[in-house]
Protein backbone atom coordinates (compact mmCIF):
# COMPACT_ATOMS: atom_id res chain seq x y z
CA UNK A 1 0.00 0.00 0.00
CA UNK A 2 2.92 2.34 0.72
CA UNK A 3 4.17 1.89 -2.83
CA UNK A 4 0.72 2.75 -4.21
CA UNK A 5 0.80 5.95 -2.13
CA UNK A 6 4.14 6.90 -3.68
CA UNK A 7 2.67 6.51 -7.16
CA UNK A 8 -0.40 8.50 -6.16
CA UNK A 9 1.77 11.41 -5.01
CA UNK A 10 3.08 11.69 -8.59
CA UNK A 11 -0.43 11.97 -10.07
CA UNK A 12 -1.60 15.38 -8.83
CA UNK A 13 -3.10 16.38 -12.20
CA UNK A 14 -5.09 13.17 -12.50
CA UNK A 15 -6.29 13.45 -8.89
CA UNK A 16 -7.56 16.99 -9.51
CA UNK A 17 -9.48 15.73 -12.55
CA UNK A 18 -11.03 12.84 -10.61
CA UNK A 19 -12.19 15.11 -7.76
CA UNK A 20 -14.96 16.36 -10.03
CA UNK A 21 -15.21 13.55 -12.55
CA UNK A 22 -15.36 10.30 -10.57
CA UNK A 23 -18.59 8.77 -11.87
CA UNK A 24 -21.18 7.91 -9.25
CA UNK A 25 -18.92 8.87 -6.36
CA UNK A 26 -21.14 11.58 -4.86
CA UNK A 27 -24.04 9.17 -4.49
CA UNK A 28 -21.76 6.45 -3.13
CA UNK A 29 -20.43 8.86 -0.51
CA UNK A 30 -23.98 9.66 0.63
CA UNK A 31 -25.03 6.01 0.80
CA UNK A 32 -21.89 5.01 2.73
CA UNK A 33 -21.66 8.08 4.96
CA UNK A 34 -22.24 6.06 8.14
CA UNK A 35 -19.39 3.74 7.19
CA UNK A 36 -16.76 6.26 6.10
CA UNK A 37 -16.59 9.99 5.55
CA UNK A 38 -16.48 11.38 2.03
CA UNK A 39 -12.84 12.49 2.11
CA UNK A 40 -11.59 9.11 3.35
CA UNK A 41 -13.75 7.24 0.85
CA UNK A 42 -12.40 9.36 -2.02
CA UNK A 43 -8.82 8.75 -0.91
CA UNK A 44 -9.47 5.01 -0.66
CA UNK A 45 -10.98 5.01 -4.14
CA UNK A 46 -7.83 6.70 -5.47
CA UNK A 47 -5.62 4.26 -3.58
CA UNK A 48 -7.60 1.32 -4.90
CA UNK A 49 -7.21 2.72 -8.43
CA UNK A 50 -3.47 3.17 -7.92
CA UNK A 51 -3.13 -0.40 -6.64
CA UNK A 52 -5.06 -1.70 -9.63
CA UNK A 53 -2.92 0.36 -12.04
CA UNK A 54 0.57 0.03 -10.63
CA UNK A 55 0.83 -2.77 -8.09
CA UNK A 56 1.26 -6.05 -9.88
CA UNK A 57 4.21 -8.42 -10.11
CA UNK A 58 6.19 -5.81 -12.04
CA UNK A 59 5.34 -3.13 -9.49
CA UNK A 60 6.36 -5.29 -6.56
CA UNK A 61 9.75 -5.91 -8.15
CA UNK A 62 10.71 -2.21 -8.33
CA UNK A 63 14.07 -1.69 -6.67
CA UNK A 64 15.34 1.65 -7.95
CA UNK A 65 14.15 5.20 -8.61
CA UNK A 66 14.69 4.65 -12.33
CA UNK A 67 12.52 1.52 -12.32
CA UNK A 68 9.85 3.36 -10.33
CA UNK A 69 9.81 6.30 -12.77
CA UNK A 70 9.72 4.02 -15.80
CA UNK A 71 6.80 2.02 -14.35
CA UNK A 72 4.97 5.26 -13.50
CA UNK A 73 5.26 6.61 -17.04
CA UNK A 74 4.25 3.28 -18.58
CA UNK A 75 1.04 3.15 -16.54
CA UNK A 76 0.21 6.81 -15.87
CA UNK A 77 -2.33 7.05 -18.72
CA UNK A 78 -4.25 4.05 -17.33
CA UNK A 79 -4.77 5.48 -13.86
CA UNK A 80 -7.96 7.51 -14.43
CA UNK A 81 -9.72 4.73 -16.34
CA UNK A 82 -8.81 2.11 -13.75
CA UNK A 83 -9.93 4.37 -10.92
CA UNK A 84 -13.25 4.83 -12.73
CA UNK A 85 -13.55 1.02 -12.75
CA UNK A 86 -13.11 1.00 -8.98
CA UNK A 87 -15.63 3.86 -8.63
CA UNK A 88 -18.17 1.86 -10.65
CA UNK A 89 -17.64 -1.14 -8.37
CA UNK A 90 -18.02 1.13 -5.36
CA UNK A 91 -21.25 2.56 -6.78
CA UNK A 92 -22.76 -0.90 -7.24
CA UNK A 93 -21.83 -1.85 -3.68
CA UNK A 94 -23.19 1.41 -2.26
CA UNK A 95 -26.58 1.08 -3.98
CA UNK A 96 -27.12 -2.48 -2.70
CA UNK A 97 -25.84 -1.55 0.77
CA UNK A 98 -28.28 1.37 0.90
CA UNK A 99 -31.19 -0.89 -0.06
CA UNK A 100 -30.24 -3.42 2.65
CA UNK A 101 -30.04 -0.69 5.28
CA UNK A 102 -33.52 0.51 4.32
CA UNK A 103 -34.85 -3.02 4.77
CA UNK A 104 -33.12 -3.37 8.14
CA UNK A 105 -34.49 -0.07 9.41
CA UNK A 106 -38.12 -1.22 9.18
CA UNK A 107 -40.20 -2.71 11.97
CA UNK A 108 -38.62 -5.79 13.54
CA UNK A 109 -40.36 -9.12 14.01
CA UNK A 110 -39.10 -10.36 17.38
CA UNK A 111 -38.88 -13.87 15.96
CA UNK A 112 -36.36 -12.59 13.42
CA UNK A 113 -33.99 -10.91 15.89
CA UNK A 114 -31.38 -13.69 15.69
CA UNK A 115 -31.45 -13.53 11.89
CA UNK A 116 -31.20 -9.75 11.71
CA UNK A 117 -28.37 -9.70 14.25
CA UNK A 118 -26.42 -12.17 12.10
CA UNK A 119 -27.06 -10.11 8.96
CA UNK A 120 -26.00 -6.87 10.63
CA UNK A 121 -22.80 -8.46 11.90
CA UNK A 122 -22.02 -9.83 8.44
CA UNK A 123 -22.65 -6.42 6.91
CA UNK A 124 -20.37 -4.57 9.34
CA UNK A 125 -17.58 -7.05 8.63
CA UNK A 126 -17.60 -6.69 4.84
CA UNK A 127 -18.59 -3.02 4.51
CA UNK A 128 -16.45 -1.17 7.01
CA UNK A 129 -14.09 1.79 7.04
CA UNK A 130 -11.24 1.16 4.61
CA UNK A 131 -12.84 -1.81 2.85
CA UNK A 132 -11.85 -0.49 -0.58
CA UNK A 133 -8.15 -0.91 0.19
CA UNK A 134 -8.19 -3.53 2.95
CA UNK A 135 -10.14 -6.28 1.22
CA UNK A 136 -8.24 -8.64 -1.10
CA UNK A 137 -8.86 -7.69 -4.74
CA UNK A 138 -10.75 -10.91 -5.47
CA UNK A 139 -13.12 -10.39 -2.53
CA UNK A 140 -13.65 -6.74 -3.46
CA UNK A 141 -14.93 -7.93 -6.83
CA UNK A 142 -17.24 -10.44 -5.13
CA UNK A 143 -18.82 -7.90 -2.74
CA UNK A 144 -21.88 -7.21 -4.92
CA UNK A 145 -22.72 -10.93 -4.96
CA UNK A 146 -22.32 -11.24 -1.20
CA UNK A 147 -24.57 -8.20 -0.70
CA UNK A 148 -27.17 -9.48 -3.15
CA UNK A 149 -27.15 -12.68 -1.10
CA UNK A 150 -28.20 -10.61 1.92
CA UNK A 151 -30.98 -8.99 -0.12
CA UNK A 152 -32.35 -12.38 -1.14
CA UNK A 153 -32.10 -13.62 2.44
CA UNK A 154 -34.10 -10.66 3.72
CA UNK A 155 -36.76 -11.17 1.06
CA UNK A 156 -37.18 -14.81 2.15
CA UNK A 157 -36.83 -14.15 5.87
CA UNK A 158 -40.50 -14.06 6.92
CA UNK A 159 -41.41 -17.31 5.18
CA UNK A 160 -38.24 -19.09 6.31
CA UNK A 161 -38.06 -18.02 9.95
CA UNK A 162 -37.38 -21.42 11.60
CA UNK A 163 -34.77 -22.42 9.01
CA UNK A 164 -33.02 -19.07 9.01
CA UNK A 165 -32.96 -18.90 12.83
CA UNK A 166 -31.32 -22.32 12.99
CA UNK A 167 -28.78 -21.42 10.30
CA UNK A 168 -28.06 -18.05 11.93
CA UNK A 169 -27.00 -19.84 15.11
CA UNK A 170 -24.75 -22.15 13.10
CA UNK A 171 -23.20 -19.21 11.24
CA UNK A 172 -22.61 -17.36 14.51
CA UNK A 173 -20.73 -20.37 15.86
CA UNK A 174 -18.50 -20.48 12.78
CA UNK A 175 -17.92 -16.72 12.94
CA UNK A 176 -17.13 -16.80 16.65
CA UNK A 177 -14.43 -19.43 16.05
CA UNK A 178 -12.98 -17.38 13.21
CA UNK A 179 -12.98 -14.15 15.20
CA UNK A 180 -11.33 -15.74 18.24
CA UNK A 181 -8.56 -17.22 16.08
CA UNK A 182 -8.10 -13.99 14.11
CA UNK A 183 -7.67 -12.04 17.35
CA UNK A 184 -5.08 -14.53 18.57
CA UNK A 185 -3.17 -14.36 15.29
CA UNK A 186 -3.22 -10.55 15.36
CA UNK A 187 -1.97 -10.52 18.93
CA UNK A 188 0.97 -12.75 18.02
CA UNK A 189 1.62 -11.10 14.62
CA UNK A 190 0.77 -14.28 12.70
CA UNK A 191 -0.79 -14.62 9.27
CA UNK A 192 -2.57 -17.88 8.52
CA UNK A 193 -3.70 -18.24 4.88
CA UNK A 194 -5.91 -21.16 5.91
CA UNK A 195 -7.82 -18.84 8.25
CA UNK A 196 -8.23 -16.31 5.43
CA UNK A 197 -9.57 -19.08 3.23
CA UNK A 198 -12.03 -20.08 5.95
CA UNK A 199 -13.23 -16.50 6.33
CA UNK A 200 -14.20 -16.14 2.66
CA UNK A 201 -15.45 -19.71 2.40
CA UNK A 202 -17.97 -18.69 5.08
CA UNK A 203 -19.24 -15.88 2.81
CA UNK A 204 -19.67 -18.38 -0.01
CA UNK A 205 -21.51 -20.71 2.38
CA UNK A 206 -23.96 -17.90 3.20
CA UNK A 207 -24.70 -17.45 -0.50
CA UNK A 208 -25.23 -21.20 -0.92
CA UNK A 209 -27.68 -21.27 2.01
CA UNK A 210 -29.82 -18.26 1.18
CA UNK A 211 -29.27 -17.29 -2.47
CA UNK A 212 -28.21 -20.35 -4.42
CA UNK A 213 -29.34 -18.72 -7.66
CA UNK A 214 -26.40 -16.29 -7.39
CA UNK A 215 -23.92 -19.16 -7.57
CA UNK A 216 -20.76 -19.76 -5.55
CA UNK A 217 -17.10 -19.72 -6.59
CA UNK A 218 -16.62 -23.27 -5.35
CA UNK A 219 -18.59 -26.17 -3.90
CA UNK A 220 -19.22 -25.31 -0.26
CA UNK A 221 -21.03 -27.02 2.59
CA UNK A 222 -20.99 -27.34 6.37
CA UNK A 223 -18.66 -30.34 5.93
CA UNK A 224 -16.29 -28.31 3.73
CA UNK A 225 -16.17 -25.54 6.35
CA UNK A 226 -15.33 -28.04 9.09
CA UNK A 227 -12.59 -29.53 6.91
CA UNK A 228 -11.17 -26.06 6.32
CA UNK A 229 -11.26 -25.33 10.04
CA UNK A 230 -9.23 -28.47 10.62
CA UNK A 231 -6.61 -27.01 8.23
CA UNK A 232 -6.68 -23.79 10.25
CA UNK A 233 -6.05 -25.74 13.44
CA UNK A 234 -3.15 -27.65 11.86
CA UNK A 235 -1.42 -24.60 10.39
Amino acid sequence: RGLARLFLLQLAQQVRFLKTNLKGFQQSAVYLSKVQNKSQLFDDCLMSGAMLTFIDQAGLALRSEQAFTQHLEQRRAEFCDRTQIRAAQLSEVAVIYHDIQKQLSGSVNLQAVTILTDIKQQLTQIIRQGFMVELPVQQLQELPRYLKGIQVRLEKCQRELPRQRMLSEQLQQFWSKYQKQAEQDLKHHRYNPELEEFRWLLEEYRVSLFAQQLGTKMTVSEKRLKQQWHKVSQA
